[in-house]
């Protein structure tokens, strides 16, 4: 549905500069299945560690940690190919070692209790399975997926009816699933609107860039825009953009905060320092070789660094640029690993590594919990507040596209290149942003631009 309003713009930063409503599909409805009707999850082992805890009088975290380490005893060379790591190779119940270690983080950051926080988002990884196979199997009609904040239901959204095949994987979730019929539009069509506005948008002389994405339950397209100097000192009306389609909304809002790339001191399995530093995300193989490259972000594009291990393994090598991108595939890059031997690995806290041993070939619903790591502020945890973020207001001037947006700031300058993780799911690269927000580029962007994928156990 086509507009052609203009509004004039609002002079405080902040407030909406515009807002189209959205028209409700008549035809819409909402399928809602019981968190009492669907599947239970029993987990004796974790709650033996439980009783543990309270026998010893210890926090459960510390009971977690001491069940590994006794734990860990049984592995053998085919669970840790590439050598003993921090976070064993080993489950309790459903979940890993690596998932655990996670929500422990997820908990510390929040100032959750973390047996709430385990029983609340211990389902995730079936979550983000659930979401990943409905994109995979029904894009055309997938209108996408969304994790409750508190972890007590989840979301999906088709733009015709719910098929069958989508309603029995819900019935595989834990939680109150609700499934919403006839939205009108797929995902991928409200992600080609976002990018359409964000382009009416940047073709304005009166704004200096943009930043847009889309709230996937309520199908508004939000963009954070900065005017040009002209502009601010004496605003004129702009034409309102338009989605080009009935039921989405635009919503503007003008900034002055640009987005700031963590471009000087960074790393993510390693720290890459010298000519402004860097943190390295995941070691990558091509697709056809046994070819291996150095992940990190692009705008992280020295010709060459110094890459260091952390302290605990310590040693260093110089590695060099291979090749680097800012754009179309968001912000990404890899270097040569200087005569180091690459391993399946990376580092997800300070002196402490874990496998890779998975790879997001989509990016996580909203709602979804994901981590990271970089030199500057370390491991931290937050959730998935957008999931395609079309152009950017960006201090280098440069547009970054298809970036996860988190809720909140959890990474500063130097941690840039860092990994975004799940347990052993590599998820993508910190790319900047500021305290109000984290940007990242998922790693599933090295195989769309140069058959790269995440090297994984």
């Amino acid at each position: 549905m086509k507009k052609s309003v203009s509004v004039a713009l609002l002079a405080l930063l902040g407030t909406p500069l515009l807002t189209l409503p959205a028209s409700a599909t008549s035809t819409a409805e909402i399928q809602v299945l019981a968190a009492d009707t669907q599947p239970k999850i029993d987990r004796p082992q974790l709650d033996k560690i439980k009783a543990d805890a309270a026998a010893r009088g210890v926090p459960l975290a510390q009971a977690l940690t001491d069940y590994f380490a006794q734990a860990r005893t049984s592995l053998t060379e085919a669970d840790e190919p590439d050598g003993p790591v921090d976070v064993p190779e080993l489950n309790v119940d459903d979940l890993t070692a690596a998932e655990l270690t996670d929500l422990t983080q997820y908990a510390q950051d929040q100032g959750l209790d973390l047996a709430q926080t385990i029983e609340r988002r211990g389902w995730q990884t079936t979550f983000s399975d659930v979401a990943e196979k409905l994109e995979a199997d029904f894009g055309a009609e997938f209108s996408g997926a969304a994790m409750a904040e508190d972890g007590s239901s989840a979301w999906f959204a088709f733009k015709g009816e719910t098929p069958e095949a989508a309603l029995a994987l819900a019935r595989t979730l834990p939680v109150e699933v609700q499934l919403q019929s006839n939205r009108g539009y797929s995902e991928a069509e409200l992600a080609a609107a976002s990018e359409s506005v964000d382009e009416q948008l940047a073709d304005d002389p009166q704004i200096a860039s943009t930043e847009t994405a889309y709230d996937i339950r309520s199908g508004t397209i939000e963009v954070k825009a900065i005017l040009t100097p002209a502009a601010q000192q004496t605003p004129k009306s702009i034409p309102a953009p338009s989605p080009g389609i009935e039921g989405v909304r635009v919503e503007v809002t003008i900034t002055d905060k640009p987005n700031e790339p963590y471009d000087n001191y960074v790393r993510g399995g390693g720290y890459l320092t010298e000519a402004g530093a860097c943190t390295t995300g995941f070691n990558l193989k091509y697709a056809t070789t046994d070819t291996k490259r150095l992940a990190t972000a692009g705008h992280c594009d020295s010709a060459s660094y110094t890459y260091r291990n952390h302290p605990t393994q310590g040693g260093t090598r110089s590695v060099k640029k291979v090749w680097t991108h800012i754009g179309k595939y968001g912000d990404i890059g890899y270097f040569t690993h200087g005569g180091g031997t690459a391993t399946r690995t990376f580092y997800y806290a300070k002196n402490l590594a874990r496998y890779a041993t998975s790879a997001a070939m989509s990016r996580p619903a909203v709602g979804t919990m994901i981590c990271k790591y970089g030199y500057n502020t370390g491991a931290t945890c937050a959730t998935v507040k957008y999931r395609n973020v079309t152009g950017g207001t960006w201090s280098d001037g440069k547009a970054r596209k298809g970036l996860v947006q988190m809720n909140t700031g959890i990474a500063k300058e130097g941690d840039s290149g860092g990994p975004f993780y799940y347990g052993g799911k590599a998820y993508g690269l910190t790319t900047g942003g500021g305290s109000w927000a984290t940007f990242w580029t998922p790693t599933f962007m090295f195989n769309n631009a140069r058959d790269y994928k995440v090297w994984t156990k």
